[in-house]
């Protein structure tokens, strides 16, 4: 199961830069050059603009407006290759544009989401110092490039950027919110508490945020009456916080079973953190009273991943299921920076979780009436019904449907959808570039599958899943 986080957002890509206009005699020829890339421009054919914004350029190397639409034209085709997940080209189109106009914060950002968007740490980490060089006190500025170190795990570098920010504005409630929420995420939650305190009092906040400030620190105190007394272990890539009543060998086994995790669940996702995880293992009772949970939830994702173990439980493999479940949330949440919708989050966690697809179509096909849940419904998260047939249902459905997907498009597919949304796309548009169609499109194959016993779905568990990106 999973629930909406207060996790940063991924930086926007955007149009940036507006052509400039042109007012000229006919017979310039650097004019007429710059007036028929405007017209291509206008068309989105951003290759035919570039192409004669270049010439233009040439004729007279010394034409502002020529720079500045070919800087312009560059950016936008850089666009243009992002929303089509074509990110080597996109970057090359930026840098080209960043060389034409270095001190442009727009296309600089746009580089930057583009470097988020491929992992490319260290080429982000040197884009977001030239950053930094040109605005060196502007807190919105520095802002922008703490959320790009966060979109890439590096908390460490997004924490130093954000102290410098409250070193010169020591009351700029986003960077006391921001850092608080990378204590929080670390699981040091004293000096969570600390600074989203600040970030609730401070006077340059706005309402939402000194909202979104409370929340956390209610959760905090929630949580804290239960984990204060909880135990810590680290493996290679967890952190793990368990009840005091586990013995340390099976926390151990707790651990390798979440490795294994990130190794295969990993390979299905094709993705690997680079910061450890936090898990949170609870006594049964105390993670439904911490979480407001109904009884049928067996786990959390809500940036920790949150387990509940019965008193008396001796053998971690008895929660190899939850674990794969709940990690693919945490995989899928870095991929799509959030905004993966609930149907295909919860079916993708079933199929790492090793459940069979066919199963989930026998459930839906016991009495199924032509109708489906609509998914447009599901995108906000699963309801918290205590009706378990209901339930049922929706997670057979969730499952049903990513079956389908994966195996007529294969799972790079669906990571490319994943990947597009992290990049902004709606809904509609990342299935459609990702060869989905639409979301009535792939209802109606659920429909169609569901009532025609003949057509069964192949496996598409996580062993199974062989087509890694390389």
């Amino acid at each position: 199961m999973k629930k909406s986080s207060l996790i940063f957002s991924l930086l926007f890509i955007y149009f940036v830069i507006s052509l400039s206009s042109v007012f000229a005699d006919a017979d310039d020829d650097a004019r007429i050059m710059n007036r028929s890339g405007l017209q291509k421009a206008r068309k989105g054919d951003w290759e035919g603009a570039i192409a004669a914004f270049s010439r233009a350029k040439s004729v007279d190397p010394f034409d502002e407006i020529s720079l500045t639409n070919l800087a312009g034209a560059y950016n936008n085709l850089g666009v243009k290759l992002c929303r089509q997940e074509n990110y080597s080209r996109a970057i090359s189109n930026f840098q080209k544009a960043k060389n034409l106009k270095p001190e442009d914060l727009d296309i600089r950002f746009n580089m930057l989401s583009a470097l988020v968007l491929t992992r490319d740490s260290e080429r982000l980490d040197n884009e977001a110092h030239e950053i930094m060089a040109l605005r060196p006190y502007d807190d919105a500025v520095l802002l922008k490039v703490a959320n790009a170190f966060s979109k890439l795990e590096d908390d460490e570098s997004a924490r130093n950027l954000l102290e410098k920010i409250l070193a010169h504005s020591p009351d700029n409630a986003d960077a006391l919110f921001q850092i608080g929420q990378i204590y929080y995420k670390q699981g040091n939650t004293s000096e969570s508490r600390f600074y989203l305190g600040r970030a609730r009092e401070s006077s340059s906040g706005a309402p939402f945020g000194m909202a979104s400030a409370s929340l956390l620190l209610a959760k905090i105190n929630r949580e804290d009456s239960v984990e204060s007394n909880y135990l810590r272990e680290k493996s290679v890539n967890f952190s793990l916080t368990y009840c005091d009543w586990l013995s340390p060998d099976l926390a151990h086994e707790i651990l390798e079973l979440f490795e294994e995790a990130y190794s295969k669940v990993g390979e299905f996702m094709n993705f690997y953190p680079s910061q450890r995880t936090e898990v949170i293992v609870y006594a049964r009772d105390e993670f439904s009273r911490v979480n407001s949970l109904p009884g049928w939830a067996g786990g959390l994702y809500d940036g920790k991943i949150r387990l509940p173990v019965s008193s008396g439980e001796t053998s971690a493999q008895n929660l190899h299921r939850a674990v794969f479940h709940e990690y693919c949330h945490h995989l899928i949440y870095l991929t799509s920076a959030g905004r993966c919708p609930a149907w295909l989050n919860e079916g993708l966690a079933q199929v790492a979780e090793g459940s069979p697809p066919d199963k989930a179509k026998q459930i839906l096909a016991r009495d199924f009436s032509g109708k489906i849940f609509p998914l447009s419904k599901m995108d906000q998260g699963f309801p918290r019904s205590e009706n378990r047939d209901f339930i049922e249902k929706l997670y057979a459905q969730s499952l049903a449907i990513t079956g389908i997907m994966i195996e007529e498009q294969g799972i790079q597919a669906v990571r490319n959808l994943l990947k597009s949304l992290a990049n902004r796309d709606s809904l509609e548009n990342a299935l459609s570039t990702s060869g989905f169609v639409d979301l009535a499109t792939v209802e109606e194959k659920l429909r169609s599958t569901v009532d025609s016993p003949d057509k069964m779905i192949s496996d598409v568990s996580v062993d199974s899943s062989t087509d890694s990106e390389n």
